[in-house]
């Protein structure tokens, strides 16, 4: 008996911090569900651990693609006004600094005009062509691979968002 009584403290403190913790990590889990993480979210394909460390790119390729993203980096803030640019500069901001941003709201925000976006889209159409064609034959197909499972992932996703609404 007087075991069970020093130990009693014990228990009532331990059942306590699960009753206080286990909605907290349940609401943080429920956040995070179908977002990736802000260190996941930045980082770049042919980073070891990125979305095409599994294509075996050669150290060329690799500065190939990075050149290629650079100049699609440049070619499209010369599209953005001055006070658009300013908005991005604000959410990387907010990202270096832990703050998650949804990418799709700050790009409404940018109330870009159709000929801004025309030109961004094929800027973009330019970009993939440029990418595609520093893969070999077999990177491709994994790459459509992976394309293919990303769909199918993001389908899942917007499926388990419309369900929670």
């Amino acid at each position: 008996m007087m075991k069970i009584n020093k130990l009693m403290p014990f228990l009532v403190g331990a059942v306590a911090f699960s009753v206080a913790t286990v909605p907290l990590i349940v609401k943080a889990d429920a956040i995070h569900k179908g977002f990736p993480l802000i260190a996941q979210g930045e980082q770049t394909p042919y980073k070891k651990g990125g979305n095409w460390a599994n294509l075996n790119l050669t150290d060329t390729q690799k500065q190939q693609l990075r050149d290629i993203k650079q100049e699609t980096r440049s070619l499209i803030e010369k599209v953005y006004t001055p006070d658009q640019l300013a908005k991005l500069e604000a959410a990387k901001s907010q990202r270096q600094q832990g703050q998650r941003t949804n990418r799709r709201e700050l790009m409404q925000s940018l109330n870009l005009n159709e000929d801004q976006k025309a030109r961004i889209k094929q800027i973009r159409e330019a970009q993939k062509a440029k990418m595609d064609s520093v893969f070999t034959a077999d990177q491709k197909r994994q790459l459509e691979q992976q394309r293919a499972q990303w769909q199918q992932k993001r389908q899942q996703r917007q499926q388990q968002q419309q369900q929670n609404q």
